[in-house]
């Protein structure tokens, strides 16, 4: 789960299969059960693809990004049970990194003018032995909310976010920074 989806009280119906939750109407309320047994009311909102009013179940997942858990289906129609399990570790960040990142959304929103190339710098000079792809949305995104597609663009456009061949971390290289993008790839960038 993505920090943004527990400060909101979200749950995207992406990461679960068609038809898991009932689909006969546009918005269906349904029950989920936490581990204590205590019925939360989730509203499902198939149009949107979206699950709402999670706060009381996120209360039992410790981490803020990267927090897992399962839904079970009950033996009731419209009732599940929730179920934390073990975080993500690609997708788990330390609340001293949490802290950091969130003092870079508010430089962030402050100035206004900071791109996103600009918070990928950021975020991967922290790492000088790089982040997987994973790893890095998931703390570019607590910054900014961004595509995979933008982000990917961003690092195989730029000369200073190098990956080396066989691996799949990426790494910032400061001393290129002011070299730009790659003219030959500027026609893939996703802006």
């Amino acid at each position: 789960m993505k920090s943004h989806h527990k400060d909101i009280g979200t749950f995207p119906l992406c990461q679960v299969l068609d038809g898991f939750f009932p689909g006969d109407a546009p918005v269906v309320e349904i029950v989920v059960r936490d581990p204590s047994g205590t019925a939360h009311d989730v509203v499902v909102n198939n149009e949107v693809r979206l699950a709402f009013n999670l706060f009381g179940l996120y209360e039992f997942l410790e981490a803020d990004s990267g927090a897992a858990f399962l839904l079970h289906k009950t033996a009731r129609p419209y009732e599940f049970r929730f179920e934390p399990v073990e975080d993500e570790a690609r997708a788990f960040i330390p609340s001293q990194r949490m802290g950091e990142l969130l003092a870079l959304r508010e430089q962030a929103e402050e100035g206004g003018d900071m791109a996103t190339f600009d918070i990928a710098c950021e975020v991967l000079a922290h790492y000088p032995k790089g982040l997987d792809f994973v790893e890095a949305i998931t703390e570019v995104n607590v910054v900014r909310r961004v595509t995979r597609r933008k982000l990917a663009s961003i690092l195989s456009n730029y000369y200073c976010f190098v990956q080396k061949a066989g691996q799949d971390q990426w790494r910032f290289d400061a001393k290129k920074r002011e070299l730009g993008t790659d003219r030959a790839k500027r026609k893939y960038l996703k802006r």
